[in-house]
């Protein structure tokens, strides 16, 4: 299980500094490339996780952090009364990615991940599938 880029995206490994999280968290910016790395990782887990009885703690303390980090720099873009905001993106594109985001952490839990032709924003790393 190649897990690299999960860990890589918390704020405390050393490698951090360019991940999809850290760019966001710390500059306001949606890099997509990295989105779709972590996406696609994500949907692998899913796959691997899909006929377990239980996801390792530390694989899902990771994904609940993760998932908590992203949606309050989300809510945070949308609340008016916030500075923070993300740059160089459309309020209608981050909500397309966002729903790919919440989607990808259910199939993680649930084994379940929908075909990339479900959704108008596709992960161009993910073969049609």
């Amino acid at each position: 299980m190649n897990i690299e880029n999960l860990y890589r995206n918390s704020a405390s490994h050393p490698d951090w500094e360019g991940s999809f999280t850290e760019r966001l968290r710390e500059y306001g910016e949606w890099n997509s490339n990295e989105f779709w790395k972590l996406h696609k990782e994500l949907t692998e887990l899913a796959g691997e996780f899909s006929s377990a009885e239980s996801i390792p703690k530390v694989v899902a303390a990771n994904i609940v952090s993760l998932q908590k980090s992203v949606c309050t720099s989300f809510a945070a873009h949308f609340n008016e009364n916030d500075v923070f905001s993300i740059k160089d993106i459309s309020d209608e594109q981050l909500h397309e990615y966002m729903e790919r985001f919440d989607m990808v952490i259910l199939g993680v839990f649930t084994g379940q991940v929908l075909p990339e032709s479900s959704f108008d924003a596709v992960n161009p790393l993910l073969e049609n599938n």
